[in-house]
């Protein structure tokens, strides 16, 4: 099966200079769509790309929890070029997962896109 087109898993829109990044998707649990996401991320923070972004959890209601080494690997890419994303909305099961994981001291997370939008002045 075809990996799924980004466009519908991802919405992208830049607003006082940090790239906002919101999943479209309730669920994200198959192997393809988190690939064609990890793909799509890897692009948007690549060379020339991005180096603030705010990744809004707020339409996910589900997610494999291997999904959460996704933003594992983005980190360790985004800290090599001296960005920095923030997670932002996180569905309790989510939460959860990044929680058992201890990934919370490793992750930047607020509770609101604005709370994220803020943490970058």
């Amino acid at each position: 099966m075809p990996p799924h087109n980004p466009k519908h898993l991802l919405q992208c829109e830049e607003s006082q200079n940090v790239l906002i990044v919101r999943f479209l998707i309730q669920s994200i649990r198959e192997d393809r769509d988190i690939g064609a996401i990890f793909k799509e991320l890897e692009t948007l923070i690549g060379p020339g790309g991005h180096h603030r972004m705010v990744v809004s959890f707020h339409k996910v209601t589900s997610i494999a929890s291997y999904f959460i080494g996704v933003f594992v690997v983005l980190n360790n890419t985004m800290q090599r070029v001296y960005a920095l994303f923030v997670l932002c909305d996180l569905p309790p099961v989510v939460q959860e997962i990044v929680d058992l994981m201890q990934l919370s001291r490793q992750f930047e997370i607020r509770k609101t896109e604005l709370d994220a939008l803020t943490s970058f002045e």
